[in-house]
């Protein structure tokens, strides 16, 4: 059971709680908890208490000092001095609010046995880690490259490189180089095949390499792993793999970065005894479509079903996990279409011949991957595989007017007036002094960028290549605006701006002493008054106005919306999140 008191909310305050967009406010805290808590949503609230010990709330701007501190008498000569400060030489003309900026990013490999990359450009090469004690790399001819070709147990490499060095297996003289081994690895990872096994015993025939290893690194990487341009990773401070959208706004999880490759689904008994009733045509394997066709353009396909995970952030390492389906429908899920010995690709890019068919009665395809007749063709992974990658990514570089590392909101004093009370926002517009910038912390909100195909060379420029200069703040989703979890730049930036300001307000400052004034009230921005005897026997009353106004809580100027998801709040029961 508690205990009751007297408490008095005045009116200019109390009348401002009508309009507060409080939700969902439930209080059980100690009482000084509890009280500033309901406090933080009222910027010109304060409590005192009075000579009769009743508590009250009252404004500490709405200016009541102004009539106050006259009306208290003379000053005493040598304890103290009060006088109004005018602060428009150091009000700053215009406040740069600055947040950082996440882009989302796409990345794409194309799998050539001679890859070629522009300078600048977003690609990744497929890597895999150096099985072999210390490996030294060749050109396809079988030369040592130029500069330093050692390297060592672990390092990545790309297939091509790693492929050009191991040269072939004893007996195997189709796998030279690169060119040689990928037609071969792209049937090999064919399932139920085990084209691997000749490879594998080479042990036996060249026991200074480890083929079971290098296999098994070829099998674990192909189609899988990748290293991003390290021109590209250079211009990079982090690396998520996550995209713009937050999914779940009371944790802050972010959506998952997304992978467009195309896959295949191979089928299982359970597939085919629920379509046994059509099984006319059917294939053991499903090819999916899902990669767009090239780098500069867009895919409306949808992602694979892929995780895409950082395996080492410094050397730009990210693998994709394909997921096969859970209710095992399907056998498992394959880094590529699969299509028979190169056969021709319909208009959608689908192969049509899929590998072998699950119709016995079809004699004109192999019915098993593993039996087949003479003038039947050999299930392979597709050439051309494409991959696209579409990640978060937060630049790198100085904040000059071409690098852009963070992006910049500027606030007027005009922007922000309608924001404070009135004492505070006196004299708001006559603001003289030097622009200010504020960094707003990445974990209370980011500017988030989304992707678009047909703006990638803006955003290319905006982490410094291709000579940087470019204008994105049109893509950013939350720039305005709350968006899918996401928070208002403009929101944040004007409530920063506008604490910032009102704690720089023209304003009455200093202490004054009088001959007893027993009926000044403590109001407006006066901090205490204190009556005393001195020892001369003087009777006294001594009036303090601060030198720094106590700052205003940021989240009792920002929207309702807004604040939910500063403050990772589930939405409000019946409502859809913002």
């Amino acid at each position: 059971m508690g205990l009751g008191g007297a408490a008095l909310i005045k009116p200019e305050v109390g009348n401002l709680i009508d309009n507060l967009p409080i939700e969902d406010l439930e209080l059980d805290d100690p009482a000084d908890v509890a009280l500033r808590r309901v406090l933080a949503y009222l910027p010109e609230a304060s409590v005192v208490v009075e000579l009769d010990g009743s508590v009250v709330v009252k404004s500490r701007a709405d200016g009541a000092e102004e009539a106050i501190i006259p009306k208290a008498g003379a000053e005493s000569v040598g304890l103290g001095h009060v006088e109004p400060i005018a602060n428009a030489r150091i009000r700053p003309k215009m406040i740069h609010v600055l947040f950082t900026r996440e882009h989302e990013v796409r990345f794409d490999f194309a799998e050539s046995d001679s890859p070629t990359h522009t300078e600048d450009g977003r690609y990744m090469d497929n890597v895999l880690s150096v099985p072999d004690y210390q490996l030294t790399l060749k050109d396809p001819a079988g030369n040592p490259v130029a500069g330093d070709p050692i390297r060592a147990q672990g390092t990545w490499i790309t297939f091509v490189e790693a492929l050009n060095a191991w040269k072939a297996p004893p007996r195997q003289s189709n796998l030279q180089n690169a060119a040689g081994w990928f037609p071969f690895i792209r049937r090999a990872m064919v399932p139920y095949m085990d084209l691997w096994t000749p490879v594998g015993l080479n042990g036996q025939r060249d026991p200074d390499a480890d083929w079971m290893a290098r296999l098994s690194a070829i099998q674990t990487h192909y189609r899988r792993t990748f290293r991003i341009s390290s021109r590209w990773m250079a211009r990079i401070l982090q690396l998520k793999a996550v995209k713009a959208a937050t999914l779940d706004p009371t944790t802050g999880t972010r959506a998952p970065a997304l992978a467009y490759a195309d896959f295949a689904r191979v089928g299982s008994q359970r597939t085919f005894r629920l379509t046994s009733g059509a099984v006319s045509g059917a294939f053991y394997v499903m090819n999916v479509k899902s990669a767009p066709v090239s780098a500069s353009k867009a895919t409306t396909l949808p992602a694979a079903p892929a995780d895409v995970s950082i395996t080492d952030h410094d050397q730009g390492i990210v693998s994709i996990d394909f997921k096969p389906d859970i209710y095992r429908l399907y056998e498992m899920l394959l880094p590529s279409m699969v299509q028979m010995n190169s056969s021709a690709l319909a208009a959608g890019g689908l192969p049509n011949a899929p590998g072998p068919t699950a119709d016995i009665n079809d004699a004109t395809q192999p019915i098993a991957f593993n039996a087949r007749g003479a003038d039947h063709g050999q299930p392979e992974l597709s050439a051309n595989h494409r991959v696209a990658l579409v990640m978060t990514a937060i630049p790198a570089g100085s904040n000059d007017q071409k690098a852009e590392q963070l992006y910049r909101h500027t606030v007027w004093p005009s922007d922000v007036s309608g924001l404070l009370p009135g004492a505070l926002q006196r004299n708001i517009d006559q603001s003289m002094g030097p622009e200010l910038e504020i960094r707003i912390n990445a974990t209370i909100e980011t500017a988030r960028v989304a992707w678009k195909v047909e703006r990638s060379d803006d955003i290319e420029k905006a982490f410094g290549l291709r000579g940087g200069g470019a204008k994105i703040d049109d893509l950013i989703v939350n720039r305005e605006g709350d968006y899918q979890g996401g928070a208002s730049l403009k929101a944040i930036a004007h409530a920063v701006a506008a604490r910032t300001w009102a704690a720089l307000t023209d304003r009455w400052q200093g202490s004054k002493t009088v001959k007893l004034a027993p009926q000044t009230p403590l109001a407006g921005n006066i901090e205490s008054v204190s009556h005393e005897v001195t020892t001369a026997g003087a009777v006294q009353t001594r009036i303090e106005l601060p030198g720094k106004l106590p700052p205003i809580d940021l989240l009792s100027l920002l929207p309702e919306s807004t604040r939910r998801i500063v403050l990772r709040l589930a939405p409000s029961p019946g409502k859809a999140p913002q």
